[in-house]
């Protein structure tokens, strides 16, 4: 179908949706699937992708762009909580920052910097390099739902280097585990983390593949004490965290399959297989648990959900509910890549794309009913 015009809309008629263009200004898109897009009550919508700083806070029904770009607030994630909370990386490796936005203008102010040498380790001294949800500036993890706990890796001027969980209410840090010791940059031993929705677990994903406690995806509860491994690759890195029906915390990863594991048991359960190509997860929809959102770039493949936006019922495996054509025909890279995030209710999903072959990549956002 043909592109709509900038707020104009196309009507998906095989899956009953509308959806409209967002973006007025190429590569004006979301952050990523596992990044909130929406504020807790969706009243402003983040196109908050940093490439060519055209990043844009939007109302969040309307879509009217209230701020263009605000580089100072770096890869924006909202609270869970509070619609004029946010927080954001201090630049890179270099702690966070604590952001306040009026929910009318857009406006975002830094309310408090956490730098990584100003943050006290538990058995004294600071760090050296503090990576909130991933490395040199990227994100791929956020904070539980109650806004309390965030995940993070470290590196000290010791060489010592590890993992960690930080109280958001309190920022200080609620847990720490060294890993090792080396000369190497915090980003090329970790690569990226998150906190689960109830807080109680967290994930970290390290550079190298294997089954060393040092290798491949892992899952810590929150004091980090107890440990249990995902997977020993991490070329297959994309997840987020999910709730299950009882809302019950469950990690959603690809590795050719869609799979959700039990954090507490272990247990693996395949929710959809054979999935190929570019796919990525969003737990997002954190008013609407047992679903999570799935989207897939690569144009071609004829794996289930191949160019569409669709959820999946957590607790029955298979079961799903398909939103819209994603309309990807041809690959301009990582900014034409679709990420699908859903709002907090999964009435409305955002993604990104250059729609069928169009050289502009423009943020869409797809009216479904669950």
């Amino acid at each position: 179908g043909t592109m709509p015009t900038y707020l104009g809309t196309y009507a998906d008629a095989l899956y009953g949706t509308t959806v409209t263009r967002v973006s007025n200004s190429t590569q004006r898109r979301h952050v990523y699937a596992s990044i909130p897009a929406w504020n807790s009550d969706e009243t402003l919508l983040n196109l908050g992708y940093a490439a060519g700083g055209v990043r844009a806070l939007l109302n969040g029904s309307t879509y009217a762009q209230l701020q263009g770009d605000q580089s100072n607030t770096g890869t924006l994630f909202w609270s869970n909580v509070t619609p004029s909370l946010a927080w954001c990386q201090n630049g890179n490796n270099n702690g966070y920052r604590r952001l306040t936005v009026n929910t009318t203008t857009g406006v975002v102010s830094i309310a408090a910097t956490y730098a990584a040498s100003g943050i006290t380790r538990p058995g004294g001294g600071t760090y050296s390099a503090m990576a909130v949800g991933g490395v040199d500036g990227g994100i791929q993890g956020v904070q539980s739902d109650n806004d309390l706990y965030v995940a993070y890796t470290w590196k000290a001027s010791s060489n010592d280097w590890g993992i960690g969980v930080m109280n958001l209410s309190t920022n200080t840090v609620h847990a720490e585990r060294t890993m090792g010791n080396s000369a190497s940059a915090i980003s090329a031993l970790t690569d990226n983390c998150g906190m689960s929705r109830t807080g109680a677990w967290a994930w970290f994903t390290f550079v190298a593949d294997g089954t060393a406690v040092t290798e491949g995806m892992w899952l810590y509860e929150r004091d980090l004490n107890t440990s249990t491994r995902v997977q020993a690759s991490t070329s297959q890195e994309h997840c987020d965290w999910a709730l299950n029906g009882a809302s019950a915390d469950r990690f959603i990863y690809w590795n050719g399959n869609i799979t959700s594991m039990n954090p507490v048991t272990g247990t693996k359960t395949v929710l959809l297989t054979p999935v190929y190509g570019g796919t990525h997860i969003s737990g997002r929809a954190t008013n609407y648990p047992g679903w999570v959102l799935v989207s897939q770039h690569e144009a071609g493949f004829t794996s289930p959900g191949s160019g569409t936006i669709f959820a999946l019922d957590i607790d029955n495996p298979g079961q799903a509910k398909t939103f819209t054509f994603n309309h990807r025909t041809t690959n301009v890279g990582y900014a034409g890549e679709v990420h699908a995030c859903p709002d907090r209710d999964l009435t409305r999903v955002v993604f990104a794309v250059n729609w069928e072959a169009d050289s502009n990549v423009y943020a869409f956002v797809a009216g479904m009913n669950p």
